[in-house]
């Protein structure tokens, strides 16, 4: 058999079989002249006829009628089939359409990647939802995770992240956490020890047009803080009584409050943290936003103005601007490009993330933001308070001990300008430093995503949930496969030598 005719026999090429069907039977003129929708639609017919010649034998017209319809049933299934069809069309022949639809049910029951689709309906509660079919009033997100197997058992992993609007909707990676996890599926926020998640599917829901984008300063930590717990606490309230973002950062830096990260403020009008009398030389800033339609863009005004009445921020220091929605989302990105342009961004960044207990986030200020970092940052410092109970408590993911705590993230970035405080070293030793503090004071913080080199730390980090943590790893992971790299549990093989092979 020679290439044109073994290309054109239907026998090894099921793939292009399928391509070439699903074009004749689907073709749509769209933005084609009639003539060449017409020269397109001739030329697949004319190689559909070679891919599937007309023959005067029976058998033959029933074999080919039997693939036209397998082709037209794979050519209905949905994404999350994908793997199936991609399976049978890379057979060398057509298989029969019973048998096509006993390979399918067979790969989507047995695989080992298995697929679990849920929802998270407006009110923010989880179900499980079995099959593909979601109204698009009863839900605000759809997500389907595939997982593989580690050690011949399922299971999947997921890093809890931790979103400056999670008081709104939930975490959304929090819900997913509880979602799987309360199904039995697995054990989450497991830091990459039992799993991988390959892949992903959201479903999209139709996004506000703009976004009334709002900063106000404070000078009093409690009054900055009570209105933060104050914000989150609104969650389940209607849409036109709440916020829909709410994030906080720390502004140490003597001269201009203007950096990377908030040149929100006008740079022809710059403010300064001494013209405020801020309380030990820093100032706090809370920064809203509030998402619309432009429908509704007449009721935007009060509704904002009623609920800025119930905050304590200093008088004067509302800073206001209405941008288009995806604006307001890419703010981050057109910093990170004013960055690039001045070849700041490419450089060492030596974050630090914390979950500070509410008890003793006062202590955290005094200690850290008015004493440690003595009045100079080398980048953004957030700080928002979330409601634990928006954390599934069956994830690895440990946080503090009590209702409400607060994220504080320095977001630094190391410079070799040769200025002392701004180096890597230097960035490194105050990180330790206030972790030291934390450790002397007491304060029960815990790091977000850390880093430690033995199992005694991880032993402490982990605290209670060590014992179930240790023996889910043996559960999932008895051979260690996934061990590597973060020094939580020893490898029984050694990865170096693995890797040589």
């Amino acid at each position: 058999m020679d290439y044109l005719e073994f290309l054109y026999s239907g026998k090894g090429n099921v793939s292009r079989i399928y391509k070439v069907c699903k074009a004749f039977y689907r073709a749509e003129k769209e933005t084609k002249s009639l003539t060449i929708y017409f020269m397109d639609f001739k030329r697949t017919y004319e190689e559909l006829s070679m891919l599937l010649p007309f023959s005067t034998d029976v058998k033959v017209q029933q074999i080919q009628r039997e693939q036209m319809a397998v082709m037209s049933f794979l050519a209905g299934l949905p994404p999350e089939f994908k793997m199936s069809k991609s399976q049978i069309l890379s057979s060398s022949e057509i298989p029969f359409l019973q048998d096509v639809f006993s390979r399918v049910l067979r790969i989507e029951n047995t695989s080992p990647i298995q697929q679990i689709m849920f929802l998270l309906p407006k009110e923010g509660k989880i179900t499980i939802q079995e099959g593909p079919t979601i109204g698009e009033e009863e839900t605000r997100l759809l997500i389907t995770v595939t997982m593989i197997q580690a050690a011949s058992c399922a299971t999947t992993v997921m890093n809890q992240a931790t979103p400056s609007h999670t008081y709104q909707e939930s975490l959304k990676e929090s819900t997913l956490i509880t979602a799987l996890a309360e199904s039995g599926k697995t054990w989450l926020g497991g830091l990459g020890q039992f799993g991988i998640i390959t892949r992903a599917r959201i479903a999209l829901e139709r996004a506000p047009q703009r976004a009334r984008w709002i900063r106000v300063l404070y000078s009093n930590f409690s009054s900055f803080t009570q209105d933060q717990e104050y914000l989150i606490s609104l969650h389940g309230q209607p849409d036109t009584q709440k916020f829909d973002y709410v994030e906080g950062f720390v502004i140490v830096d003597e001269g201009i409050i203007n950096n990377w990260r908030s040149s929100f403020f006008s740079s022809s009008n710059p403010l300064k943290v001494s013209s405020f009398n801020a309380d030990g030389g820093v100032l706090y800033c809370l920064e809203i936003a509030k998402n619309y339609q432009e429908s509704n863009a007449v009721s935007i005004d009060q509704e904002v103005e009623d609920l800025l009445k119930k905050l304590n921020f200093i008088p004067g220091s509302i800073f206001t601007t209405d941008l288009p929605y995806v604006d307001f989302l890419d703010r981050v990105h057109k910093a990170e490009l004013k960055l690039r342009s001045k070849g700041l961004w490419d450089v060492p960044h030596p974050w630090l993330n914390l979950f500070v207990p509410k008890s003793r986030i006062s202590d955290f200020d005094q200690g850290v933001f008015k004493g440690i970092l003595g009045k100079k940052t080398s980048g953004p410092i957030l700080i928002y308070p979330m409601n634990k109970n928006k954390w599934n408590n069956k994830s690895s993911a440990v946080t503090p001990d009590e209702d409400v705590f607060y994220l504080v993230a320095f977001l630094r970035s190391a410079l070799d300008d040769g200025i002392e405080i701004q180096t890597l070293e230097y960035l490194m030793n105050q990180n330790h430093q206030i972790l030291r503090y934390c450790d002397d004071e007491k304060i029960n913080i815990k790091q977000y995503l850390p880093h430690y080199t033995s199992e005694q730390e991880w032993i402490h980090h982990f605290g209670n949930k060590w014992a179930q943590f240790s023996k889910r790893k043996m559960e999932f992971d008895p051979k260690y496969i996934l061990a590597t790299g973060q020094s939580i549990f020893k490898p029984s093989f050694n990865p170096k030598k693995a890797s040589r092979r």
